[in-house]
């Protein structure tokens, strides 16, 4: 199952429309919401040698009152945070993300949004913790 699930996440890193900061970005966004300390110790890392700004990542809990992000980032999180709730996305954010993203991005953006939100739910199930190493 384990190695299944390692190659549809290669899939989503790897043939995905939408821009490595900006997934890097959703995943970090997603373990926020999600309490999801595993993913967002790795993510951090991962971020962090793509590129994203230590100031983006430190101001992502206030990202929607932040002028650091850009138009598409802004998009992608807002999605990020609806998809992450539980109750769907609207219409006018979807829409917007079609606008940024194009449809391949949309579904992008979800199928992401989707293995980030399940993947921080599964580490804390099986109690999964950060390396103490960082």
């Amino acid at each position: 199952m384990f190695r299944s699930m390692a190659t549809y996440a290669a899939a989503l890193r790897s043939e995905s429309a939408i821009s490595a900061p900006i997934r890097q970005l959703v995943v970090l966004r997603v373990c926020q919401l999600n309490d999801g300390a595993y993913e967002w110790n790795v993510h951090v890392g991962v971020a962090s040698k793509i590129g994203v700004p230590p100031g983006k990542i430190e101001e992502l809990r206030n990202w929607s009152s932040s002028d650091l992000y850009s138009n598409d980032e802004r998009v992608a999180l807002g999605f990020a945070d609806q998809m992450s709730a539980n109750s769907g996305v609207d219409e006018a954010a979807f829409q917007k993300a079609m606008g940024a993203f194009g449809a391949k991005g949309v579904v992008d953006l979800a199928a992401l949004i989707a293995w980030y939100v399940g993947n921080t739910r599964f580490a804390k199930a099986l109690e999964i913790v950060p390396d103490a190493r960082g």
